[in-house]
């Protein structure tokens, strides 16, 4: 059941991105498309960041909100890692690519990437603590919700506003939030 939902958010997101193809441009999608490959180089490293073990070992409540804590705030310490190394690679792609002002928009994907690491967690806490069903419901509806709200900023940056590349595409990064 899992992989069918895992199948269909990637097909969302596919979907999403060839929407987002005809909404930005070719100019303005080599750029998105360079950002979002790093955030999944990142996101490949911190992806497998787990508390379920432990939850499921640990009996007390108040242990496994100390546990589900501890973990958001590591994550949290990793994403400030990331940005750092999100604004110097900023800078070699300002000097190789010729690509200036980049700084927003990878600073944007820096925190945006931390995102799923995060959800994860709290899924893996819910799925604990609470009623299952719930939180897969939840998840799958901020999953869907999250590319809706990406196409409708991409709308409204690229089409209706006609913001600069480098503003459209930190929103959209800022729609990922």
């Amino acid at each position: 059941m899992k992989k069918n939902k895992d199948l269909l958010i990637n097909s969302i997101y596919l979907i999403t991105l060839i929407i987002l193809y005809y909404i930005i441009g070719k100019k303005s999608i080599y750029l998105y498309v360079l950002t979002i490959s790093l955030s999944n180089i990142f996101l490949s490293c911190i992806s497998n960041i787990t508390i379920k073990p432990t939850l499921d070992n640990t009996k007390a409540y108040h242990t496994k909100e100390k546990v589900f804590k501890l973990t958001t705030l590591t994550l949290i310490f990793i994403m400030l890692i990331i940005a750092l190394l999100s604004i110097c690679i900023s800078d070699i792609t300002s000097i190789f690519l010729h690509i200036s002002d980049t700084l927003p928009i990878f600073v944007l994907m820096a925190i945006s990437t931390i995102n799923k690491p995060l959800i994860n967690i709290y899924t893996e806490y819910l799925e604990n603590v609470t009623n299952k069903k719930l939180q897969e419901r939840s998840i799958f509806i901020y999953q869907v919700l999250s590319n809706i709200l990406l196409i409708l900023t991409a709308i409204l940056a690229f089409r209706i506003f006609k913001t600069s590349i480098i503003l459209a595409i930190s929103l959209l990064y800022g729609s990922r939030i």
